[in-house]
């Protein structure tokens, strides 16, 4: 029994646990080209591809019990894990065996330089007690809206004179806005750079509009924007994405952007619309609510820190620079005790520091 990574002839496999719904523990929801289970473990078995996708198989003799797929973000910081099953023959071996891809995915994802894991699942499923005794850590909920362009546009003022179409420049006002807008716990827990920012959308002119590539229009002044708004379509559900970003004081503009959008963009205004808003974000459901949209999905998003193996060489560095911070050091041993200390000492103080931090941010997001 063990993990390793997918092969070609594991597809048969692959498409067999994807479409077995009771397997199926973590499973994509409404996104923008979420490629399928066999497309992506080709993906991964491509030289250089693999080091932004991963997927792994559970294997118990010459049989496959589970697999799990995880694409990374712009950065290569993040990774988003899009897919998990597994099969067993009773409870405990089923959570065994769930948990053992978890930590390989985890490692796998550490060893390409990423630093934390995402997953996002309904707030109703019976596998969020298994994801948080395996590590994942709740931080937001998101709530799904569903309604067309057109009921949001409706009765909106003529655009004004500051709003566009997003430039590859705007990514640092881009960023500021997500800062004001999100809640300090919630940065902490995505650590969210500026080059996911940067990366923005490929082309936003019409004369792309049939290749599907997003579109994105912002308002305010550059230093100063007030709203963010992106379109992504969603071929195979007949679908497009609509991600919003606005400061409270601003939120009316919702339908002048998506007035913009329709009249210089070419957005199709009677396409079906889903709106992913998070559940702090009260301000933007209420306004998606007046406009017609209705709820139809509720997630909680989660995040698992990522750990590597490190050598002898890092772990003298490591020591190096918390002596540099002035860490106390006078515990340092030799060999395998030393060893074993260093990483039962690391665990507490990294468990001391993040519940420091967070009764000092509850502190101050409640206060």
């Amino acid at each position: 029994m063990g993990v390793r990574s997918a092969r070609l002839l594991d597809l048969p496999t692959i498409r067999k646990l994807e479409r077995d719904q009771t397997a199926s523990v973590l499973s994509p929801t409404l996104a923008p080209r979420q490629p399928s289970a066999i497309a992506l473990t080709v993906l991964s078995n491509w030289r250089g591809v693999g080091q932004r996708t991963q997927t792994l198989v559970h294997v118990d003799g010459t049989e496959s019990r589970g697999f799990v797929q995880a694409r990374s973000r712009p950065g290569r910081e993040s990774w988003d894990i899009l897919r998990l099953a597994c099969l067993a023959h009773d409870d405990a071996t089923w959570e065994r065996a769930c948990a053992e891809i978890l930590d390989c995915l985890a490692i796998a994802a550490a060893q390409c330089g990423a630093l934390r894991a995402f997953a996002r699942v309904p707030s109703d499923s019976p596998h969020l007690t298994f994801l948080a005794e395996s590590g994942f850590r709740q931080y937001a909920s998101e709530v799904t809206h569903r309604g067309t362009l057109r009921a949001l546009a409706e009765a909106a003022p003529t655009p004004r004179a500051d709003v566009r179409v997003r430039r590859p420049r705007d990514a640092w006002d881009l960023f500021s806005l997500y800062c004001a807008v999100t809640p300090p716990l919630v940065r902490h827990a995505e650590g969210r750079s500026l080059k996911e920012w940067i990366a923005g959308p490929r082309a936003t002119h019409t004369g792309f509009h049939n290749w599907g590539w997003p579109r994105e229009v912002m308002a305010g002044e550059p230093g100063e924007v007030q709203a963010w708004i992106r379109w992504e379509p969603m071929h195979p559900a007949g679908l497009q994405l609509l991600d919003v970003l606005v400061r409270p004081e601003s939120t009316e503009r919702l339908g002048e952007l998506a007035r913009y959008g329709i009249d210089y963009l070419g957005l199709d205004a009677d396409c079906p619309t889903v709106c992913k808003v998070r559940e702090y974000d009260g301000r933007i459901s209420a306004t998606l609510v007046e406009k017609g949209f209705r709820e139809v999905l509720r997630e909680t998003l989660l995040v698992r820190h990522t750990a590597a193996k490190v050598t002898e060489r890092q772990l003298l560095v490591a020591a190096l620079r918390a002596q540099g911070l002035g860490i106390d050091l006078s515990h340092y041993r030799t060999g395998a005790e030393a060893a074993q200390h260093r990483l039962a000492s690391s665990k507490g103080i990294e468990r001391q520091y993040y519940d420091q931090f967070d009764r000092t941010e509850r502190a101050s997001y409640y206060r």
